[in-house]
């Protein structure tokens, strides 16, 4: 109960599942262990919502965004901040680890896909949304091979890219209101979102004539 003193914005359990991590819309991250149900750690750098939090497979790296423009990425083991971004315009909506863990991909308020490095102080590469730039991306995710990015959001379009040079691979369409959150199945296959329609839909990511034509082209 009362996990945060106003919203919850954003979880993830642990690879582990010993612990979660919360978000909340005040800027704060904290730490909970499963069984006990204890508060172990409480983080708070940023001055916004938290709007994602993503775990690394060692169980002790986190990534966290927030409204304030910023992604920080935090040692859980010394509960400390060892990097952190800022994007020149808007806030982050959602942020997505690579494949092998090296870099981050955001989108938000700024309306655009960037890649970063964690090493590095600004962005590796960054691409328009669409070319009107009015789509504002809510969500973004990494197929678990990664080899395909997702984005969603206010053009209720999914707009499908090549996380090597962050081209656009093609565009599906089936909500009628922006999109809120996605998630690729384990086996790379389908690819899921919901949005503010209600609506919950499963795509088959294989079935698309231009992501097989992409494939066949071994871009």
């Amino acid at each position: 109960d009362n996990a945060h003193a106003k919203s919850v914005t954003s979880l993830v359990m642990a690879p582990n599942e010993r612990f979660i991590v919360s978000g909340g819309i005040l800027g704060d991250v904290r730490v909970w262990e499963l069984r006990s149900r204890d508060l172990v750690s409480h983080l708070k750098e940023h001055n916004g919502a938290i709007t994602g939090l993503k775990l690394y497979s060692d169980n002790i790296h986190l990534v966290s965004c927030s409204k304030d423009r910023s992604f920080h990425c935090w040692d859980l083991r010394n509960e400390k901040r060892i990097s952190s971004h800022t994007q020149r315009m808007g806030g982050i909506n959602s942020i997505a680890l690579s494949h092998n863990q090296t870099a981050v991909f955001t989108v938000g308020q700024e309306k655009r896909i960037t890649l970063w490095n964690l090493s590095e102080e600004t962005h590796l590469m960054q691409r328009d949304l669409d070319s009107s730039k009015l789509d504002e991306a809510n969500a973004i995710a990494v197929s678990r091979d990664g080899n395909l990015i997702a984005t969603g959001g206010t053009s209720r379009e999914i707009r499908l890219w090549n996380p090597h040079d962050l081209a656009m691979i093609t565009t599906v369409k089936g909500h009628s209101d922006s999109i809120l959150d996605l998630a690729f199945s384990p086996d790379n296959h389908q690819l899921v979102s919901c949005g503010e329609d209600s609506v919950v839909l499963v795509w088959n990511i294989l079935a698309s004539p231009t992501f097989a034509e992409w494939q066949e082209s071994g871009v």
